[in-house]
């Protein structure tokens, strides 16, 4: 997932950098049990992003319950405030490394915030696993062997696109709504090869990365161009509430936040009725166990926070003697309910889960098959 940047990535990095360097040599950290893993997690709990942060800490809570319950192996779980904040996301990384001396990182959910935290993975040589982050810019997570991200591939929305135009077929120009940083603009990539290989027309393209906006300009001016459907890849809550007023008789496509938003007990669910959108099932085990314990059906944060902590657990318990947390998980393959892999062979992108098409309909969320 992704916030655009506040900070150029370069700069980020060298302080990043920086700050590690002077604070690698602070420690007084708490000496984990025999037979037990100490895993730190950052997390938005504040700020923006803290609706995403909560499912995320709570999937966290669950997988340490279960691990733990099972006798296999402990798992005690730190958790840190980002407050959705690169300088906060960096000190907590700090922390959890330096001081805690952890043996893995969980986070951070967005791009923007985990960015600076792979070079710092590197230069500590603590494994860290974003559970959200997409492939938005490979170069740049690739360049630490102690970085995963379970973020779903860009690539793997590419069929629910397809299969949008397929069910419509009068969809021959499309306008765009895209979010102004790396993850945006991996989504107006594939949208618009899907879009110029069906033989439509581009109608337009908004970008935006401002949270305070009501985008009110923004789809004014792509309405005006009466394109037959509108993509929106985030800020979809207040980009229907924008759109509503315009009276716009298109189909829209979506490819974050209706979930969401459904959930959002504040928001007017009418707002989104024939509204499609791309996602990834949860696993149906997984979602009820996480309801059962939380009273809340979980978001996508959750399940992949989830499962990141079980691949530490496989590692842990794969790991020879006196090898590396780091090279054991190399070695770890989880076979979701559905079939999907995760295999932390593939570094640093293992998940190969696929995207699914969904609408909106009388309330309800209906795949389209």
């Amino acid at each position: 997932m992704t916030i655009s940047a506040r900070i150029p990535l370069r700069i980020a990095r060298d302080l990043c950098v920086a700050l590690a360097m002077t604070l690698a040599h602070i420690s007084t950290p708490a000496v984990a049990a025999p037979n037990e893993i100490v895993v730190g997690a950052i997390l938005p709990l504040s700020g923006p992003g803290a609706g995403f942060g909560e499912p995320a800490r709570n999937a966290l809570v669950l997988a340490s319950e279960e691990i733990n319950a099972s006798n296999q192996i402990r798992v005690r779980l730190i958790i840190e405030d980002s407050k959705t904040e690169p300088r906060s996301a960096v000190a907590a990384f700090h922390r959890l490394s330096s001081v805690e001396r952890v043996d893995a990182v969980i986070g951070e959910l967005w791009d923007f915030l985990t960015l600076p935290l792979v070079p710092l993975s590197a230069f500590t040589k603590t494994i860290t696993i974003s559970p959200t982050v997409m492939d938005v810019a490979p170069e740049a997570l690739s360049k630490s062997d102690y970085f995963w991200s379970l973020g779903s591939r860009v690539a793997s929305l590419r069929p629910p696109t397809e299969k949008f135009f397929a069910l419509n077929p009068n969809a021959k120009q499309v306008g765009i709504f895209c979010w102004s940083n790396p993850w945006g603009e991996a989504h107006l990539a594939m949208w618009r090869q899907a879009i110029q290989t069906g033989g439509r027309v581009l109608g337009g393209v908004e970008c935006d990365n401002d949270f305070t906006s009501d985008l009110r300009p923004l789809v004014r001016r792509l309405v005006s161009r009466k394109p037959d459907a509108i993509f929106a890849s985030t800020s979809i809550g207040t980009f229907a509430k924008r759109i509503s007023e315009t009276k716009y008789p298109g189909v829209i496509l979506s490819t974050s936040d209706i979930q969401e938003q459904l959930r959002d007990r504040s928001f007017d669910k009418k707002l989104l009725e024939g509204y499609y959108f791309t996602d990834w099932k949860e696993p149906e085990d997984f979602s009820r166990r996480y309801t059962k314990r939380f009273g809340a059906t979980p978001f996508h944060e959750a399940s992949k926070s989830y499962y990141a902590l079980q691949a530490l657990k496989e590692a842990a318990l794969l790991r020879r003697d006196g090898e590396p947390l780091a090279q054991a998980i190399r070695r770890v393959v989880i076979t979701k309910p559905d079939g999907a892999l995760i295999d932390f062979s593939h570094h640093p992108f293992p998940n190969d889960t696929p995207a699914t098409l969904f609408r909106v309909t009388q309330g309800v969320v209906v795949e389209q098959r």
